[in-house]
């Protein structure tokens, strides 16, 4: 049975500890941000011919040693908690974690955005992607689609199309949610929907964007109450 990229990803854990190599040294190397290094070393990327390649030369061993080792840690590990771990994983239903609140106007900083606060009701099975994740709108840039309040549901799996209201996180850890459009030369347009107060157009090439996530739920919402929010 092929090691699922979960169980590479812990092996991966382990050898960096073996190494002395923290993860923030190992993202320096890769050129990649601590979020993406989470998620390498949870699996949560395929690891593919080309990801091996560039792990080996981040660690200063050969594929072959990588994979080698890969194969030991995984082998070392007793199977009873290989497959109990993945039978648990594949079926147990996961509510969906609410992350940090995300500012709707500007970009901000969200250290903690990958920490999450709570879980919805939701299972992440029923929205149909294991990643999807659960923020707070803040700001009014997208009303009237989306009110500051609003509890939203994002996937990182959906294919979004232009005009869809997409989480952003850009490669130096800001984030911020807007309506998403390629404008056909490797840039995308960050537009909100609240022109009036917001600017109306930002614009950001591939080298800027790290994750886009589709919102493909509205799962609560603050309701006007004599002309308030409450």
């Amino acid at each position: 049975m092929e090691p699922t990229n979960r169980e590479i990803g812990a092996a991966l854990r382990d050898i960096l500890k073996e190494r002395g190599i923290t993860q923030a040294a190992l993202g320096e190397a890769l050129e990649i941000n601590q979020s993406s290094v989470s998620k390498l070393v949870r699996g949560e990327f395929p690891f593919d011919a080309a990801r091996l390649k560039s792990l080996s030369v981040a660690l200063g061993i050969s594929r072959n040693r990588l994979e080698a080792d890969l194969r030991r840690i995984i082998a070392d590990r007793p199977l009873s908690m290989r497959v109990s771990g993945s039978m648990q994983e594949s079926t147990a239903p996961r509510g969906v974690p609410m992350l940090a609140p995300v500012a709707a106007g500007s970009a901000n900083h969200s250290a903690e955005i990958d920490a999450p606060r709570s879980t919805l009701p939701i299972t992440t099975h029923a929205v149909g992607d294991e990643n999807a994740f659960a923020l707070e709108v803040v700001g009014d840039s997208m009303s009237p689609l989306l009110d500051e309040g609003d509890i939203v549901v994002c996937s990182p799996r959906a294919a979004w199309n232009d005009g869809d209201p997409c989480y952003i996180e850009m490669r130096d850890r800001s984030d911020t949610i807007k309506a998403v459009y390629r404008l056909g030369d490797g840039r995308v347009e960050l537009r909100p929907l609240n022109a009036r107060r917001h600017r109306p157009r930002i614009e950001s090439d591939d080298q800027d964007t790290g994750r886009i996530a589709r919102i493909v739920r509205v799962v609560g919402r603050y309701t006007p109450l004599n002309g308030r929010h409450r």
